[in-house]
């Protein structure tokens, strides 16, 4: 059964050469365009993650979980959001945490102590180091 709407639509195969060309002209100047965004794009996340964290209050959370001033940076606010939630409980987020740091599995609990809050979290399987626990 052919869907509505579509009658009126002329496959490439069966419009003339120039009209092809034009078609396909046009396709690869729009991807372009859609490349350079996506480039420019990744280029601003990049700078941005890059900047030095302004808050005292992370700076000071992160300096307690053993972080020093110079690793300090606006790409670990991520990892901290996602640390966070895993420490409350979130099982998707220690999940998460557990593919980035490329294990393949959470198990169990190891004591991770960070303002108060104690979680043990075993991650096994193979991954960056080995299989051996984080």
């Amino acid at each position: 059964m052919a869907r509505k709407g579509v009658e009126n639509l002329i496959p490439i195969n069966e419009r003339d050469k120039d009209e092809q060309r034009k078609i396909r002209e046009n396709a690869g100047r729009r991807s372009g365009e859609v490349r350079r965004e996506k480039a420019q794009l990744k280029s601003a996340v990049k700078l941005l993650l890059s900047l030095p964290v302004k808050d005292p209050n992370i700076k000071k959370q992160l300096s307690a979980l053993g972080m020093s001033d110079k690793d300090i940076d606006n790409s670990i606010l991520p990892a901290l959001g996602l640390f966070k939630k895993a420490c409350k409980g979130d099982s998707s987020a220690a999940r998460l945490l557990a593919e980035l740091n490329n294990e393949n599995q959470v198990q169990g609990t190891t004591n991770i102590g960070a303002e108060g809050v104690n979680m043990h979290v075993t991650f096994t399987g193979k991954g960056g180091n080995n299989g051996e626990n984080a």
